[in-house]
């Protein structure tokens, strides 16, 4: 039956599983009851079975994600984020809105310095997500605790500064450089998926 519903599974993402393939349709299948997080197992005919703590994923290698290249951020202005499919919108100015992790970070240039860049993350990566009260966190521990999968790891962008991280983009703020509600100099940066049209 677990074979089965696995087959199914595959059978939907590629059409069918390639010749000879029984054996590892069975290793998968033990890899998945053994439920170690951030597993991967490879099949015949470029998929992969990705295994998190409550599920696994399967992919074709066609759409295996990819880790991001660093692109220097123009400021102000617009950059191109291409394989994470989205654009930043850079401006200078006063905060007049809430930021929110999602799609709008307002950072103080008093206390975040350039050169800014998007990248992904790299093994060593602390930031001081907000609300923590400036304790740092290993950025590998965060992802651990927000229980996100290993391979979509590399695709999250990175905003970082000459001084450190100031934003996991769609997930957190770090807390050392957000613009308060007086700051007279801030770096607003907009988040845009690609397809939604033009910038508003």
């Amino acid at each position: 039956m677990q074979r089965g519903v696995l087959r199914e599974g595959i059978g939907m993402v590629k059409g069918r599983l390639a010749a000879g393939s029984s054996a590892h349709l069975q290793a998968a299948v033990d890899l998945i009851l053994r439920g170690r997080s951030g597993a991967r197992f490879t099949l015949p005919g470029g998929l992969s079975i990705l295994v998190s703590s409550d599920r696994f994923t399967i992919l074709d290698s066609a759409s295996f994600p990819k880790g991001l290249r660093s692109v220097p951020v123009n400021l102000p202005g617009e950059t191109d984020l291409i394989e994470a499919g989205v654009s930043l919108r850079v401006s200078i100015g006063a905060g007049t809105v809430a930021p929110d992790p999602r799609r709008l970070g307002l950072f103080d240039l008093s206390k975040a310095e350039p050169p800014f860049i998007v990248r992904a993350w790299q093994p060593g990566d602390r930031f001081c997500p907000a609300g923590m009260k400036g304790r740092q966190k290993k950025l590998q521990d965060y992802f651990v605790d927000a229980k996100i999968p290993r391979h979509l790891r590399a695709r999250i962008p990175i905003l970082s500064g000459g001084n450190g991280i100031l934003w996991l983009i769609g997930h957190r703020f770090d807390e050392r450089f957000m613009a308060g509600p007086q700051c007279p100099n801030v770096m607003r940066v907009e988040l845009r998926p690609k397809g939604e049209g033009e910038w508003s």
